[in-house]
């Protein structure tokens, strides 16, 4: 999601982790946020499981172009993982040679 509305990043920015580029809202104050951005069109989609979303590929591989259109990415076990926005970042992934974290046999955390 870009921000196009000045105003509105304005008043978010608060809750930007320039460094992750990306949003960290607590969820005490989740439901403020939400309604801000449903007030300016935003549509929030509330994912409570992200393995769908979840790609993996052995560390020391290629993946840059993964990475830059992951969400969050972390290295555990020989792995990098990768939260992908939505299914076609998912579907771009698997076609850069990542592998869906479901089909093999790793725990998903941080």
């Amino acid at each position: 999601m870009g921000f196009h509305n000045e105003a509105l990043f304005a008043a978010l920015e608060s809750y930007y982790d320039g460094d992750s580029y990306r949003f960290e809202v607590p969820v005490g104050e989740f439901d403020a946020v939400h309604e801000r951005l449903r007030e300016a069109y935003y549509e929030l989609e509330v994912v409570e499981d992200v393995a769908p979303y979840c790609v993996v590929k052995k560390q020391y591989t290629d993946h840059a172009g993964i990475l830059r259109d992951s969400m969050v990415h972390w290295e555990r076990r020989g792995y990098n993982f990768f939260l992908m926005e939505d299914e076609l970042a998912v579907k771009a992934a698997l076609e850069a040679g990542a592998t869906e974290f479901e089909a093999v046999d790793l725990a998903l955390g941080l």
